[in-house]
């Protein structure tokens, strides 16, 4: 199961700010893992987060992939996945050679542009 538990809201530099017409911030890692060049996940900026939420459309929440029961086992920063209705993903931790897990409540919306 995704656990945020670590990573709350509190307005630090981690959080996720959108306010509509301004810069979005995303705060999910660049995926760049030598093992990751062949993973087929959407891009981060095709997400837009806002406190709790990622909002993006149908298109890509198909593209990701979906981990219901379990977690990827390719674990890298940066790696996104659907775990039921929450957008989660791998960042790096604070205790060296260990990955945090975060998530996000998921909204799918015809047009966020």
């Amino acid at each position: 199961m995704c656990d945020d538990s670590s990573y709350p809201g509190t307005g630090s530099n981690k959080d996720c700010v959108w306010n509509f017409g301004k810069k979005a911030y995303n705060n999910i890692p660049i995926m760049n893992h030598p093992l990751s060049r062949s993973t087929d996940q959407p891009t981060r900026e095709e997400i837009v987060f806002d406190g709790a939420f990622a909002y993006m459309s149908w298109e890509v929440f198909k593209r990701l992939s979906v981990y219901e029961c379990s977690i990827p086992t390719g674990a890298w920063p940066g790696k996104i996945w659907r775990n039921r209705d929450y957008l989660c993903w791998f960042s790096e931790s604070v205790e060296e050679g260990y990955l945090d897990i975060h998530r996000k409540l998921i909204f799918v919306l015809d047009n966020i542009y």
